[in-house]
């Protein structure tokens, strides 16, 4: 498990077998660190492991789920959005005009390959679906996403700055009806933002947000 140096925020890979007092190998500071009595947060960081793979806000991240042994405080979660779960056209359409079904073939067994070292299974024909949630108590944005072995967290985002505001960004050109699509931006701390597609939706992430101060 990765904990944090108290002295110098170094990031250390320790064992659970090896005690409870550590050497940072970077300020020579001895501490303690308190380690669970059970497996239970070694399978929590498994489940937790898409979250825990950034470095942003790592330690943020490590309190918030010790704080629940390693579980999804379901009790607190107000939902905000959801999305994915569609057909996933493009490996067909681009296996049968341009391959005629091979480049499908293909791209179906590179897709089997790749999945085989993941500890998260993605699907081949349809997006993920994912839903995203606040935990008002404790002011944390959560998104959990499917996949084809379950559902798994994958971001945490933590509000910490005290006014908060939607910031519109252009990001593409539907081919459809060729509207300009947008995203909406709410910074909410110096290193992560919350995106959203609808203004609305960003809007009452806010009005949540404060509601809930």
């Amino acid at each position: 498990m990765l904990v944090e140096c108290p002295d110098c925020d170094e990031q250390l890979e320790i064992e659970s077998g090896e005690g409870t007092l550590f050497e940072c190998p970077s300020c020579g500071l001895d501490f303690e660190v308190d380690l669970p009595e059970s497996n239970d947060f070694l399978h929590s960081e498994n489940y937790w492991g898409l979250v825990l793979d950034s470095q942003v806000c790592y330690a943020e991240k490590l309190t918030y789920i010790r704080s629940s042994d390693g579980e999804l405080p379901l009790e607190r979660f107000i939902p905000l959005d959801s999305g994915g779960g569609e057909f996933n056209w493009g490996y067909l359409v681009w296996g049968a005009v341009v391959f005629v079904g091979i480049s499908l073939i293909m791209a179906y067994l590179i897709h089997l390959v790749l999945n085989l070292n993941r500890r998260h299974k993605l699907f081949f024909w349809n997006q993920s679906k994912w839903e995203r949630y606040f935990d008002a108590e404790e002011k944390v944005v959560l998104c959990l996403t499917q996949y084809r072995n379950g559902w798994f967290p994958d971001e945490l985002s933590f509000v910490k700055n005290k006014t908060l505001f939607v910031e519109q960004t252009k990001i593409d050109l539907s081919h459809e009806d060729r509207r300009v699509i947008y995203r909406y931006v709410v910074r909410v701390n110096n290193e992560q933002e919350v995106n959203f597609y609808d203004e609305g939706q960003a809007k009452n992430f806010i009005f949540l947000v404060n509601e809930y101060q």
